[in-house]
């Protein structure tokens, strides 16, 4: 078994490259280094009585432009350690 980093490019870290084949010249030629865009939230959820730490647990476009007092929406969240999971079928932005 060899260590080090793997060539496929959802293990890459930022700053490394995977080389590409240049079918015209023959010849492989450096890629641009390139990172996976993701992110991950983490709100602090209230209905004015209680409160309630979520966690973006998968990328969710409800949340592409959720500001400081919006409307959300949850409905089957799963919750582990007292924090709530986020995923894109649980979640709807209501304004």
């Amino acid at each position: 078994m060899t260590t080090g980093a793997r060539a496929d490019p959802h293990y890459l870290q930022v700053g490394q490259s995977v080389p590409q084949k240049n079918p015209a010249a023959g010849e492989e030629a450096p890629a641009e280094p390139r990172a996976k865009p993701t992110r991950m939230f983490k709100l602090l959820l209230s209905d004015g009585a209680h409160e309630a730490v979520a966690m973006e647990y998968e990328p969710s476009p409800a949340l592409d432009g959720v500001r400081a007092g919006s409307q959300l929406f949850l409905a089957d969240v799963f919750a582990l350690r007292g924090m709530l999971l986020l995923t894109p079928r649980c979640i709807k932005s209501v304004g």
